[in-house]
């Protein structure tokens, strides 16, 4: 008779489950706690209601519970058109709609914590916007950390993804002191905003803490539509591009369409810089099978645009 058999462990469902997977790539995973920072003002809860209609149209359910923005942002922002669209698939919960709003979402997120069984919330998503609310204005309290995160963990047990938004600059600022925050999640993403006009925007997620690993999660791009919260893929290269390296790269390529050419024609004859030039030659081999390729004959390169 085994000695241990009291002890109660990992059942056979929870070691017999399907494989983690993308729901967007590199971006979002199943069965996942991610924490998202950034400064207030970049546009943090418009990037997510971008991301809950691109998880919508892959057969997701949203529960967004918004602790940070008044209700009337859903017809100033637009964001009524989206729920309305995928009424019934998503679930919007805002402090205004309770008399006593801490009471009312505490209420709300215990009947989340009820239904937690089996595989309940496959196949869905919660956004939690924004962090302090959620550990009641004390990112340093490590018992109200774990309470929440325990919360967070019953939902990806039992199949869900959760987001945790929060306010702030970079890794570390305002995060210190609340390492137990960190540790139980599993990617923790900084946010960066490169505004092209009032319309259209940028940005770059990073992860700055890695669990599931690097064939699941990396550095990715997106450009939001803030009318219509469409999200389309971005070249993180150059989406971070400076202007000068753009109007180089759009020079080399209008050279590139007329004939090809060899790396001292577009160096010294071309731009107009020294054949070592160690900027330069950077650049263009960066940017080699993006914008063009590179053949060598010899010690020759010659380059042509990429198909």
């Amino acid at each position: 008779m085994p000695k241990l058999d009291f002890i109660k462990g990992v059942t056979q469902d929870m070691l017999n489950r399907p494989p983690r997977k993308n729901l967007i790539d590199g971006f979002v995973v199943t069965r996942s706690i991610n924490i998202l920072w950034a400064p207030a003002g970049t546009g943090k809860t418009e990037f997510m209601f971008a991301v809950a209609q691109l998880l919508l149209e892959c057969g997701q359910e949203i529960a967004y519970i918004d602790v940070d923005n008044a209700v009337d942002l859903l017809e100033d922002r637009g964001y009524k058109t989206i729920l309305d669209k995928y009424k019934g698939r998503f679930t919007y919960v805002n402090a205004d709609q309770f008399d006593m709003p801490k009471q009312g979402i505490l209420e709300e997120m215990d009947g989340i914590r009820k239904r937690a069984v089996d595989n309940f919330y496959e196949d869905c998503v919660f956004i939690l916007d924004s962090l302090k609310f959620f550990v009641d204005g004390d990112l340093y309290d490590e018992g109200k950390i774990q309470r929440l995160m325990g919360f967070c963990k019953s939902i990806r047990r039992c199949g869900g993804c959760v987001w945790l938004l929060n306010h702030a600059t970079k890794k570390g600022d305002t995060m210190k002191g609340a390492q137990g925050l960190v540790d139980a999640a599993d990617e923790c993403w900084g946010m960066t905003v490169l505004p092209e006009d009032l319309e259209h925007w940028n940005y770059i997620l990073t992860p700055e803490k890695v669990r599931l690993g690097q064939d699941k999660v990396y550095k990715v791009g997106f450009a939001l539509n803030k009318k219509t919260y469409k999200l389309k893929r971005l070249d993180v290269e150059i989406a971070q591009m400076t202007q000068d390296e753009r109007e180089t790269i759009d020079k080399v390529t209008a050279a590139l369409r007329d004939k090809e050419l060899t790396q001292g024609e577009i160096v010294v004859d071309l731009l107009g810089k020294t054949k070592g030039d160690r900027n330069t030659l950077a650049m263009l081999q960066k940017h080699e099978g993006r914008f063009w390729n590179i053949e060598k004959n010899g010690k020759e390169k010659k380059y042509k645009l990429a198909s």
